[in-house]
Order: structure tokens, then sequence, then C-alpha cells
């Protein structure tokens, strides 16, 4: 089975609702797209929220991984998320939900893929980063795939 994993994203709708209306940027919505199209089971992997599915209801929220710069978290404003304690939480997440024969899709930046595949816990998950591209390139290679 194919389980894609799409990152989350800093533009948000200003209300509550299913994470697939909430995240409202462009290169999410196209990510999101594709894992349903292409795979068998969608996720998004949310820096403050953890593994969601694409109908769970959430509000919209602020976080950052603390690894960012300080210009990008706006003088600590973000609430700070450390990676490697994310990952591993995201990990036991999609160990509960998935078979560790299935393939793991990342539709995500590097700074989502990089410390799951990095966790421990990850084991020998196969999984593949399909879209490994500066942002802009790869949401015009994923509009490319899904063009009939």
């Amino acid at each position: 089975m194919k389980v894609g994993l799409v990152g989350c994203c800093k533009r948000k709708l200003d209300r509550s609702g299913p994470a697939r209306e909430v995240y409202a940027s462009i290169h999410f919505k196209t990510a999101l797209a594709w894992s349903e199209r292409f795979c068998d089971v969608t996720f998004i992997a949310s820096t403050g929220l953890g593994l969601l599915t694409p109908d769970d209801s959430i509000s919209p929220y602020s976080a950052t991984f603390s690894t960012n710069s300080a210009a990008l978290r706006g003088e600590g404003r973000l609430p700070e998320v450390d990676p490697k304690v994310w990952a591993t939480a995201i990990v036991a997440k999609l160990k509960q939900r998935i078979a560790q024969s299935d393939e793991l899709v990342f539709l995500c930046g590097r700074a989502y893929w990089s410390p799951i595949i990095e966790c421990a816990d990850l084991g020998c998950m196969r999984y593949r980063v399909p879209f490994d591209h500066r942002l802009a390139t790869k949401t015009s290679l994923i509009r490319k795939e899904l063009s009939p």
C-alpha cells in the first residue's frame, strides 16, 4: 500500500474545519491532490498538531521547528517544535496506522521528511521522496503529473 505524507503549510484559513480546507497554500492543495490520486491513504504532517488525516477538524495555529532562524519565528512569537521529538511522535502514530511493508511517499519539504527518515524508530519502513526540489519546481512537477 502507498501512503502519502503531505506537509502542512503556513497559510491557513482563519476558521476551523477539515485540515484539507484549513491549509490553504497552492502547494499543499496540489500535493494533497497528487497523494489522493496516486496513494492508497493520505496523512498530513503538521508541525503544530502532529499526524492528521485530511478530514480531521483543526483550528488555525502557528508553529515552527526550533531549528528555524529567529527571523522566521518573528521574535519568538511562534511556538517552537523540536524536529526530533516531532518526528518520533509522527513515526509512532504512523506505525499504529500502517504496515511495515507499506511504502511511505513524502510529499513534504526536507524539514519534514529528513527528521522522520533519521528517526531510529522508522526501522526498515520503505519510503521515497519523489519531488525533492525547490517549492515552485516541486509544485510544477506535481501539477504535470496530475494533468490528464
